[in-house]
């Protein structure tokens, strides 16, 4: 058996805060952070439209950073293209991936951000892997505040006309995938289901967004504690070191970033959205502590 990999994953719904809580984590000078690694294979497909806008966080495409080129010359494509196929040899790809990205950061962790719960399963089945499971959770109002703020940016992106009626209907996928309310509905699914999938294992943790913006020392050591390594002051600070992350939330290309909770679902959810959004995500809201009543902002 070759030497374990030590594995920090995150498991999270989408607009959870994981590219954050990736960034924070991997300026740790223990632990090498690459985004989403599920994501590798498109960013190197010989399809031209899924491959030639990929950017690395360090801002250069993926196929000119140096980093990421390493990576791919040192690796067969087809073990790249495996990473994400559940079959006798998902965990041996994975692991080579992985390997070479310790060896190339000189780090002793890595942190996969893919976020999905599959994936995680597939490799918890493998000695290959030392992993500890970070499960990320947000309030799930604020989840399905940030999906329809997103759904009407890309509608204002698409066309001078903003959000019209008309608009939504030409859109209706894209309005089905965002809107408030089907993203808190997949938030409480996501999460209750993953408690139940994962909840019970040792090397589950529970992470809240709210607790990690608010008292990052406080949480980064809870979670840095099971590999007896310190939270270092330099995280804070996450956006003076140069990442490889591949895909996540667009913040993980801008400077100077404070930490900071968005509390703009609390002032912006009218009365009706907010206690309808309770209502749907109610289980999961009971499940991991978050109060029905709106706090003041």
């Amino acid at each position: 058996m070759p030497p374990q990999i030590s594995l920090i994953y995150i498991l999270s719904s989408g607009h959870s805060g994981s590219t954050l809580t990736d960034l924070i984590l991997g300026s740790h000078t223990h632990i090498e952070s690459v985004g989403e690694l599920f994501q590798l294979p498109k960013y190197f497909s010989n399809d031209p439209t899924s491959a030639t806008e990929q950017i690395c966080t360090c801002g250069l495409a993926v196929q000119h950073c140096s980093y990421w080129s390493h990576i791919i010359n040192s690796i067969e494509p087809q073990k790249i293209k495996g990473i994400n196929t559940f079959n006798k040899s998902f965990c041996e790809y994975n692991y080579e991936v992985m390997h070479a990205l310790l060896e190339l950061s000189g780090k002793p962790i890595l942190l996969d951000s893919s976020k999905l719960p599959a994936r995680l399963e597939n490799l918890l089945k493998s000695n290959l892997f030392n992993i500890q499971i970070i499960h990320l959770i947000r309030d799930g109002r604020a989840v399905g505040f940030s999906g329809k703020s997103k759904y009407l940016r890309i509608l204002k992106e698409q066309s001078n006309n903003g959000h019209s009626k008309a608009l939504k209907n030409s859109n209706k996928h894209l309005y089905e995938k965002y809107n408030y309310w089907s993203t808190i509905r997949k938030w409480n699914r996501f999460n209750s289901d993953c408690y139940r999938r994962f909840g019970n294992l040792r090397n589950y943790q529970i992470l809240k967004y709210e607790d990690l913006v608010e008292n990052p020392e406080k949480s980064l050591n809870r979670l840095l504690d099971k590999f007896d390594y310190s939270f270092q002051e330099e995280q804070l600070r996450f956006y003076n070191f140069e990442h490889h992350n591949i895909d996540g939330n667009r913040m993980r290309m801008l400077s100077n970033q404070k930490i900071v909770r968005d509390i703009r679902y609390l002032k912006n959810l009218s009365l009706w959205e907010w206690w309808l959004g309770t209502i749907i995500g109610k289980s999961s809201l009971n499940l991991f502590g978050y109060p029905f009543i709106r706090e003041k902002p």
